[in-house]
């Protein structure tokens, strides 16, 4: 409809420029310029394909995080909700601060009251006593066999009940970035050999895509897993376990051939999603438990800071 009443004026006006005299024509064709300009920017590429699957293997090139439920319903609301979750808006943050004062102590009548025991039987069983610390929760020592979670590659090394697990596997995510970003730690036994069993695991998996695509093509993928932010503080996981020996090899092979871009991402893509647990059968969340285990998931992620 815009486009159309400007149209009408643009070709009054290239007849007779004295169009543009009337009162308020020149305000009406740059507001309808700028309607058109607006409208045009919300009309999709219509060559343009959308694949939800191979944008959420992109991000999580990225965020190294993906729940089992997420893979084949990328598409679903459920899953975009979910995944906004990770990342809150600006926006949201500050209003959330403007109205912490009012809804902070509502939280701690109605919510956490009830849960008071809850909270003391937790710091009760779950506080130890470090030499020259002190006191200190137990999921911060990110001990896998104490409070590792079957499912995650630490099977048979743990001796954790459904009471002692990190939910989702915190214990395990503390203790690779933990050691990644301290490359000088000495970790436990228990530790050393979980971290070792991750190790292998990621090379097994990129050897076996190199194997399978006999070229591994330069992509948005390969170049985030590859690239480190900062040297001090690297992000990238895989990058820092399978760098090393292999590092010129897959420079080599990147240079080498630019095609088959999309199978290599979903090679590549399997061996990040390596480190989440891909058919867990086991059900965690008792009823008994359900809030402990939250409370032992804020501990561990305190435990990776």
């Amino acid at each position: 409809f815009a486009g159309s009443i400007l149209a009408v004026l643009i070709a009054l006006t290239i007849y007779d420029e004295d169009v543009l005299a009337v009162e308020h024509v020149l305000t009406t064709v740059t507001i309808l310029g700028v309607a058109v300009t607006v409208c045009r920017s919300f009309i999709p590429d219509q060559h343009l394909v959308f694949c939800p699957e191979q944008l959420l293997r992109v991000i999580l090139a990225h965020i190294h995080y993906m729940p089992d439920h997420w893979q084949g319903n990328a598409h679903r609301y459920e899953t975009r909700d979910e995944f906004a979750q990770l990342f809150q808006y600006k926006a949201v943050f500050i209003l959330e601060e403007l109205l912490s004062p009012i809804v902070t102590p509502l939280i701690l009548i109605f919510c956490l009251r009830p849960k008071a025991l809850e909270i003391i039987d937790f710091f009760r069983n779950f506080t130890v006593e470090v030499v020259g610390v002190g006191d200190t929760c137990s999921f911060a020592q990110m001990d896998v066999r104490q409070h590792g979670h079957p499912a995650w590659m630490s099977a048979g090394k743990t001796e954790a009940s459904i009471y002692q697990q990190a939910e989702d596997g915190k214990t395990e995510l503390s203790l690779m970035h933990f050691a990644i970003t301290n490359p000088h730690w000495q970790p436990p036994r228990e530790s050393t050999a979980f971290i070792g069993l991750l190790k292998e695991r990621v090379h097994r998996d990129s050897s076996l895509a190199l194997a399978q695509q006999a070229v591994l093509p330069d992509n948005a993928l390969f170049t985030s897993i590859q690239s480190l932010q900062s040297e001090s503080e690297p992000h990238s996981l895989i990058a820092n376990v399978i760098a090393g020996s292999s590092a010129l090899g897959y420079q080599t092979i990147r240079d080498a051939q630019t095609s088959r871009h999309l199978s290599a991402v979903s090679e590549v893509a399997s061996a990040l999603r390596s480190f989440s647990p891909l058919q867990s059968t086991q059900t965690i969340h008792g009823s008994s438990h359900a809030d402990g285990a939250q409370h032992r998931g804020h501990g561990a992620m305190t435990g990776s800071g």
